[in-house]
């Protein structure tokens, strides 16, 4: 067993608790760690939904540390940007290239035995890969995102010199890779098409840490019917789906209300669309930190999960929202289009096809018509399936199980 070991988790993108956002590698580090693991996570301190940094550096620092409920973070200062556009992947770059000299400045201590690279972009894993060599450490890929099959389906040529590039360096990490961790149900796939042997590919999806939930009760109080969302605001969430279907509410006077929780590029937007179409059903609030979201879903009678339609999400999903949702206990409207379907699996709410406000109209009014009783059955399903499948208890155990062998 490992038991005591160093471990390196490389994710640009890692959050704590008390930031909004993804805390997927935090939750299983602070499980390892009272496991006797030592586990430090390299992140960005830039703020991919904030859009701004969240740690302050001294002029000639390009690096901080910093132990939240003992899992060590070393955050690196890296190059700001505002949009999906060159500036971001100079970000990526030099994500890359700080962790890159923070291993060759010696600056860590006691080497790791493990070290796993994350691909929220394939920098950082071939990053990872780099530290691993020099460091002589056993090397593990984490895919999130499959690249760059993800720039394809999202229209890019796939002879655009990136993506070229990007699928080198995918298939290199593939092939260095000691074992390969799949988010998605069915990335393993795509993955084999490059000739990896299917032993090392182990799935481990995304989950959350139940204890901030209760069971589910009916406790709302709002006098208008109240839809939820929480979580990034961005081009692939299309949340303009949620402010037309407010407008259409309002045109046939049906009392719902609409609360839009986090931070993202398309945000201003919207609101300026909420302005123009002179809607009142419909707000916006910045996001919440983790150790809040417990308390902002319960607030609602129904939960929104929106994905714009997009051969992406062929492989399935594995979303932290998504899961925070079924563990809150409230029944869910599921907008996508997508190789696995949680909700639908958890009997856990409803589903429509993605892109389309005046379904998405239909499914609130189904949702309302349901009882009290219905609506709770509901969240009572998605409770228990997340719990049995998607708790970190039970992942954490998976994880260590793979650290392991």
């Amino acid at each position: 067993m490992l038991s005591g070991k160093n471990v390196w988790i490389v994710n640009h993108y890692a959050l704590p608790p008390y930031m909004p956002g993804g805390t997927r590698h935090f939750d299983f580090s602070k499980k390892l760690t009272e496991e006797g693991y030592n586990i430090t996570i390299f992140a960005s301190s830039f703020h991919y939904q904030k859009l701004k940094d969240i740690k302050e550096y001294k002029s000639n620092e390009y690096f901080l540390t910093e132990q939240v409920d003992g899992v060590r973070f070393v955050w690196f200062k890296t190059l700001q940007y505002f949009g999906n556009n060159y500036r971001r992947v100079l970000n990526m770059l030099s994500f890359s290239n700080r962790f890159l000299k923070y291993v060759r400045d010696d600056e860590y201590g006691e080497k790791p035995d493990i070290i796993i690279g994350s691909s929220v972009h394939l920098l950082a894993v071939l990053a990872a890969y780099k530290a691993a060599k020099i460091l002589h450490s056993d090397f593990f890929m984490e895919v999130r995102d499959i690249w760059p099959q993800t720039l394809i389906d999202s229209g890019v040529s796939r002879y655009h010199p990136l993506v070229l590039w990007f699928r080198r360096i995918e298939v290199q990490m593939y092939k260095k890779a000691k074992k390969i961790i799949i988010l998605l149900p069915k990335a393993k796939d795509h993955i084999m098409q490059s000739n990896v042997p299917e032993h090392k590919i182990v799935y481990l999806p995304n989950g959350v840490d139940i204890t901030p939930f209760s069971f589910p009760k009916l406790n709302s109080k709002n006098k208008i019917f109240t839809i939820v969302y929480a979580g990034v605001i961005g081009v692939a969430n299309n949340l303009q789906m949620a402010v037309e279907t407010a407008k259409i509410c309002k045109e046939r006077n049906e009392e719902v209300f609409f609360n839009i929780i986090g931070e993202g590029q398309e945000k201003d937007r919207l609101i300026q669309l909420v302005n123009k179409f002179n809607l009142t059903n419909i707000s916006f609030f910045g996001a919440v930190p983790k150790t809040e979201i417990a308390d902002a879903l319960a607030k609602a009678d129904a939960l929104f999960f929106n994905l714009a339609d997009s051969p992406v999400y062929k492989y399935g999903l594995s979303s932290n929202k998504l899961f925070d949702y079924l563990a809150a206990g409230k029944p869910i409207l599921f907008s996508c289009k997508a190789g696995n379907n949680p909700v639908e699996e958890a009997h856990a709410g409803i589903s429509i096809e993605p892109d389309s406000p005046e379904l998405l109209f239909n499914a609130i009014m189904e949702m309302k018509r349901l009882s009290d009783d219905e609506r709770l059955q509901m969240g009572i399903n998605g409770y228990k399936y997340v719990k049995k499948n998607h708790s970190m208890e039970i992942l954490s155990k998976r994880f260590i199980e793979i650290l392991n062998n």
